[in-house]
């Protein structure tokens, strides 16, 4: 095999890790498979054995410069297939303390404790919050854009956990997805018709 043949597949499958790296970082936030890509190509040129080598160095260069222009496009079909939503993502407030004294509307078991939606009245947002088994509320938040919240139930992720419910808004009634890390945070919601 030519030396170009072999170039050409190292930079592919260079390439290609990047990606397979990068762009998974993409549930955490938008910005996430920049930053790693960063850190993987300073991480690749900080090495002494590219720094001294050429060909390395080239390999580097080159790996950099395709796998970034796919890095977008990459990462946007994570939030296309975690979204599949009109509206979204939506990160709600932080609700105030007090939330245990709302009436709750709806629960359902979670872990080691169970996922409450207190729908509020007049004009005020919804709270949806975990409550653990010794009754510790672990987060809680005032899903702003909605004005009820029902019909829960919970599918299991590898990193995340979903919450499906049907929720209320300016726009209507619409079914949403509230996404949940696996150390008990709340991270944001969708809704799609």
């Amino acid at each position: 095999m030519g030396k170009f043949l072999k170039a050409l597949l190292a930079i592919s499958c260079l390439t290609c890790a990047t990606l397979a790296a990068c762009v998974p970082t993409a549930i955490v936030d938008f910005r996430a498979p920049f930053a790693a890509w960063g850190l993987l190509v300073l991480l690749a040129f900080s090495t002494r054995s590219v720094r001294q080598d050429h060909d390395r160095r080239m390999l580097a260069i080159a790996t950099a410069v395709l796998s970034l222009p796919l890095l977008l496009p990459g990462t946007m079909l994570v939030f296309m297939l975690e979204g599949q939503a009109d509206d979204g993502p939506f990160y709600g407030r932080k609700a105030s303390v007090g939330v245990k004294a709302l009436a709750e509307s709806e629960s359902v078991p979670y872990k080691s404790g169970r996922i409450v939606v207190c729908n509020r009245v007049a004009e005020r947002t919804p709270v949806m919050f975990f409550e653990d088994r010794r009754g510790e509320v672990r987060w809680a938040v005032e899903m702003d854009v909605l004005t009820k919240v029902e019909g829960l139930h919970i599918s299991r992720g590898i990193l995340r956990d979903v919450v499906h419910f049907t929720g209320w808004w300016t726009a209507g009634q619409e079914q949403g997805r509230a996404f949940i890390w696996k150390f008990n945070r709340f991270q944001r919601f969708y809704l799609s018709w």
